[in-house]
């Protein structure tokens, strides 16, 4: 099949958990916290979920996110009153593409359309 789910539900099992997500340069996807205080990791490498414990819960904390040029995943604030910085601890490049990038991926690969 095409789709596959990873269950969750034993690691975290709130409602409103997460909102949105980047791939970080680690190759690990990052979730941006809604309404936990967590940010949610999953690694595609192993299908793996975790939890990063950040601080007590804000109910719609954050809305989107983005990956800055320095690796760090900048959370857009919605109800919190804060933007919120995450440090993945790596900023080296979980890919590498020799021959130059073609032209019509510039765009998908820049930081600035690398986010939501």
């Amino acid at each position: 099949s095409a789709f596959s789910i990873v269950d969750i539900s034993g690691t975290i099992s709130t409602n409103n958990k997460y909102n949105g997500g980047v791939l970080a340069s680690n190759g690990k996807i990052y979730f941006t916290p809604h309404g936990v205080g967590s940010v949610g990791v999953f690694d595609p490498a192993t299908n793996a979920f975790s939890v990063m414990d950040i601080a007590p819960p804000v109910n719609g904390a954050y809305w989107g996110a983005a990956l800055a040029p320095n690796g760090k995943i900048v959370f857009a604030p919605l109800d919190a009153t804060n933007v919120g910085i995450f440090d993945t601890g790596n900023s080296s490049p979980a890919y590498t593409v020799t021959g130059g990038v073609p032209q019509e991926w510039r765009g998908l690969l820049s930081p600035y359309f690398n986010k939501y």
